[in-house]
């Protein structure tokens, strides 16, 4: 989730490690608040992960240095991984104040609380805590939206079949988690079609009903409709979009614990467009720039290298390991995603 952050939401990351810097004299009144504390150990922690990589507690600079100049060869062990102990510790109390798992059950969900938990810290900031709000507000935690629920209930005396609408506005906070699907477009489509909802017309608020001419009795074991109840469904149309759209994929299967690991296609390009009502606002096309993966009971993070424009370069994309970094073209990258084999 941390690796997310730091190489996938370059304006995140800018600012809190702004803010490290920002505070790195004022440690004093820093410590006031448990939140601000959250927010320097993060920036620390962050500019830490996009630093060159340091090997037994050295930069690479240095050991060239004491090579006399020559360069570090490349196939040396890895660089010691960035030790997360500092940033735990002053989270902790902040997931505590806010009621927030100290366990999350899957790396969606971290970084779900991450991002929660950066933007309530941020909120505490005096004088220009608006405009953190707002940066972070853009950065990808939620997506507006309004749910259109409909329930259908048939009159037989009359002939008729009742309807009832009720719209509301929702927020589903990032990542949204969606039931794996043969693609990614299948599962998002899945996740805003109209389905069954539980909501009591008789006795909750609707805008507006119709009455519907009943052709034939058929009509209701045909619609599945029960005459003494209301059959109740609900669909998503999404309002306003983030910059960046975080998608967590259940791969669970509840009844048995396991992963499915059967293929499911990830495209290059998202067109969010067709889950969205006519004046969104927002970009409405994703790129994909990587993914948290789970891997023989592990996490690792699969991430798009910026500085590399060819995809068929083999920095293009980057598996971030713990112990080290595995370079990938693109197409590797987008077959380790599909989740087929071991993967």
């Amino acid at each position: 989730a941390l690796q997310v952050v730091a190489h996938g939401i370059s304006p995140l990351r800018k600012a809190l490690v702004h803010f490290y810097f920002l505070t790195n004299k004022e440690t004093s009144a820093v410590e006031k608040k448990i939140e601000w504390v959250t927010l320097r150990a993060l920036g620390k922690l962050l500019k830490e992960l996009i630093a060159a990589p340091t090997k037994d507690g050295q930069d690479v600079k240095e050991e060239e240095e004491n090579n006399n100049g020559d360069s570090v060869d490349e196939e040396d062990e890895p660089g010691v991984p960035v030790d997360p102990t500092e940033l735990y510790k002053a989270l902790e109390p902040t997931l505590k104040q806010y009621q927030k798992s100290t366990e999350p059950k899957n790396a969606t969900e971290a970084l779900q609380i991450m991002l929660d938990i950066i933007q309530r810290c941020a909120r505490t900031l005096p004088l220009t805590g608006h405009l953190w709000v707002a940066m972070l507000d853009l950065a990808g935690l939620g997506l507006m939206g309004k749910q259109s629920i409909v329930g259908k209930c048939p009159l037989i005396e009359d002939d008729e079949i009742l309807q009832r609408t009720q719209k509301e506005t929702i927020m589903e906070w990032c990542p949204l988690v969606v039931k794996k699907r043969g693609s990614l477009e299948e599962a998002l489509a899945d996740h805003c079609s109209r389905k069954p909802h539980t909501y009591d017309f008789d006795k909750k608020p609707y805008q507006f009903e119709v009455r519907i001419p009943l052709l034939s009795p058929q009509q209701i074991e045909q619609d599945d409709m029960d005459p003494s109840s209301w059959k109740t469904t609900k669909s998503v149309l999404y309002t306003e979009l983030p910059s960046y759209l975080f998608l967590g994929i259940d791969r669970l299967n509840p009844e048995t614990g396991n992963f499915d690991e059967s293929e499911m296609v990830m495209p290059k390009l998202l067109d969010f467009k067709k889950y969205c009502e006519k004046m969104v606002k927002g970009p409405t096309q994703y790129e994909l720039i990587g993914g948290i993966l789970h891997d023989e009971e592990d996490y690792v993070a699969l991430l798009k290298n910026p500085n590399v424009s060819d995809p068929e370069d083999e920095d293009a994309w980057m598996l971030m390991e713990s112990e080290e970094i595995i370079p990938m073209t693109e197409s590797d990258a987008l077959d380790f995603l599909k989740g087929e084999d071991e993967g």
